[in-house]
């Protein structure tokens, strides 16, 4: 990773949900998340990217967020 990308988990219980990715170039944010096979088809992703979406808009130097 580089010094412009944010790594974030998402648990549930101790257990890993989730992983979301920021990638930080030029002022644009490009979001990239998985989510755990047996956690799939449970509305984890949109948890995930939801959170990953306000981390986005709360760091100051991002202007524009578009998926990856």
């Amino acid at each position: 990773f580089s010094k412009s990308s944010r790594l974030y988990k998402l648990t549930s219980k101790n257990l890993l949900v989730g992983q979301g990715r920021l990638n930080i170039d030029n002022n644009t944010a490009k979001i990239d998340y998985s989510i755990a096979e047996d956690f799939r088809g449970r509305g984890w992703g949109y948890v995930l990217l939801k959170k990953l979406l306000n981390k986005a808009k709360n760091e100051p130097r991002i202007k524009k967020i578009v998926p990856r």
